[in-house]
């Protein structure tokens, strides 16, 4: 997992949150129990109302430098939500309708309810009037894929309809631990944003951002997976100063001999 990952899924949530989508603030952050599978491979939800639930889901970084984990590669951006028969509002005339859309209560309509839903996450995802979409346009600057799907089913009478929409994005990398943050990169503007909107978070952030003590030179070899040996032939540290139980050889590792060399 990555700071990465938190920042983009964060801005996500607030973003569908301002845009005054059709399930209005209900905008659920990693609830994994908004949607749930029973046994017999039926949905079922506990929600009360139309709901979108965000999560960051599974990752890949194929191009790695070296050993260096801070590069997080591609990752899937998912956002499920749904609605039943059971989340609709009375109106004037004493009909029910669909909660935000105001609309009879039909299958068809809760399969526009869907669609139109899809539209607004899309849209909103790109709008460059909401500062939370800017920044999340800023923490995945290009998506790769785009996958949709739905389901429906009947449980004890109640009628649900659910969709998903995955977007497989470039994620950027994790800042350096305890490094100085570019004054206009998207980590300051991020961190400037949370600090003003949630100063909780923001303080959590800001100590996973922080070094732990370490001497720069440590830094240097835990960015990059340095072996202490690898440390000394590049002349950053003396590896035997760092690591005085450790053994070390100038021999060359077994994988670098060649066969038939011994």
């Amino acid at each position: 997992m990555s700071l990465a990952r938190i920042a983009l899924r964060h801005c996500a949530v607030e973003a569908l949150k301002a845009a005054g989508t059709l399930v209005g603030t209900n905008i659920l952050d990693s609830k994994v129990a908004a949607l749930q599978v029973s046994s017999d491979g039926s949905l079922r939800t506990d929600e009360e109302g139309p709901f979108i639930a965000v999560y960051t889901d599974s990752s890949k970084a194929g191009e790695l430098n070296g050993r260096s984990l801070r590069v997080n590669g591609h990752l899937d951006l998912v956002f499920n939500y749904g609605i039943t028969a059971a989340m609709t509002q009375t109106n004037e005339k004493g009909e029910s309708v669909v909660t935000g859309l105001e609309v009879p209560a039909t299958s068809p309509n809760f399969e526009f309810f869907l669609d139109a839903l899809t539209r607004q996450i899309k849209f909103t995802l790109l709008d460059p009037t909401n500062p939370w979409s800017e920044l999340l346009k800023g923490f995945a600057p290009d998506f790769t894929s785009c996958e949709e799907m739905r389901h429906g089913n009947t449980r004890d009478g109640v009628r649900l309809v659910s969709g998903q929409l995955r977007l497989t994005v470039e994620l950027v990398a994790d800042p350096v631990p305890g490094a100085a943050l570019p004054e206009t990169g998207i980590w300051s503007r991020f961190l400037a944003k949370l600090a003003e909107t949630d100063p909780e978070h923001f303080e959590r952030l800001q100590s996973l951002l922080a070094w732990d003590g370490q001497a720069q030179e440590n830094q240097l070899l835990s960015l990059y997976g340095l072996t202490g040996l690898e440390a000394d032939a590049l002349h950053l540290t003396s590896a035997s100063g760092l690591n005085p139980s450790a053994v070390f050889s100038n021999d060359l590792p077994e994988s670098t001999h060649r066969a038939g060399s011994l």
